[in-house]
């Protein structure tokens, strides 16, 4: 096991100090906005480079990731590391800045390692949202018994929100794999992983068409969700990271189809709000009601 850094996790400390939310809320009140850090920004500003390569290769194969990775973000974190080492001197100890810079710094090699690894995303986004439900319901299971018991709940725990994130009701999924499993053939037991499970039954359950119902996932069946155009959320969404809650999802139709989670949706309305306060909304769009 390899540590893998979170690259939102260390722009936070520097868009903080950047103050650029206080900027933007002072800015929408009408108010005359404060000094911003030149550093800090100079530091979100080079971060925020980064993930804007990362949604260029939103949904590509992981070798293809690597390559693009190697061949345009790797200079761009090698410029990151030059100019945070050489900037760190100027600063004391005790400021927050500098702890920010520490930060990275000490951990290098986890944050660089995503440029090796087509796999691993810039953050954990989507991994501390799918562990939510279980901080939420720890205390109702709050002992395993066993360390065995542990592993094991970790895996199931792996298994029900890897279903979640493929768009499959893990009851249903659980339920069936449990009841076919002694039967399968070992060496196509891939054949019933989440991504590529088939209920052998053709009528689903009516806890699988609600799990369904409640949890839109294509472009289409969430167009109507939002009252908005289609081709505008296809538009919306393609600066989305899978950690915003948009997925790529393979095995249907020829080339794949835009899926997207519950955060997926919430964060797309959000979007929306956004754009047509902007004004940015195009003309062709009527408002949604």
């Amino acid at each position: 096991m390899v540590e893998a850094a979170c690259w939102v996790h260390t722009r936070r400390p520097f868009f903080i100090l950047a103050d650029v939310a206080a900027n933007a809320r002072r800015k929408a009140q009408g108010k005359t906005a404060s000094p911003i850090s030149p550093l800090a920004l100079e530091a979100v500003r080079r971060i925020d480079a980064l993930f804007d390569l990362e949604r260029s290769i939103n949904g590509q194969s992981a070798e293809q990731r690597r390559a693009v990775r190697q061949e345009l973000s790797a200079p761009l974190v090698a410029d990151l590391e030059q100019w945070l080492r050489e900037q760190r001197p100027k600063l004391s100890r005790g400021n927050d800045l500098a702890k920010a810079m520490d930060y990275m710094l000490k951990r290098w090699p986890a944050f660089t390692r995503f440029l090796d690894d087509g796999r691993i995303c810039l953050s954990n986004n989507a991994a501390e949202r799918a562990l939510r439900g279980i901080a939420l319901g720890r205390k109702s299971w709050l002992f395993a018994g066993s360390d065995r018991g542990g592993q094991r709940a970790a895996v199931m725990y792996s298994l029900i929100v890897t279903a979640k994130l493929n768009n499959v009701d893990p009851q249903a999924w659980l339920a069936d794999v449990l009841a076919r499993i002694a039967d399968h053939p070992a060496h196509s037991i891939d054949q019933l992983l989440p991504w590529n499970w088939q209920p052998r039954s053709a009528p689903q359950s009516k806890a699988a068409q609600s799990w369904r119902q409640s949890h839109p996932s294509s472009r289409s069946a969430t167009s109507p969700t939002c009252s908005e155009d289609e081709d505008w959320l296809h538009e919306l969404s393609i600066d989305m990271f899978p950690e915003d809650g948009r997925l790529w999802v393979y095995g249907v139709g020829e080339d794949g189809v835009t899926a997207f989670t519950e955060d997926g949706i919430e964060n797309l309305r959000q979007i929306i709000v956004d754009e047509r306060t902007a004004g940015r909304a195009p003309s062709s769009i009527k408002p949604a009601k």
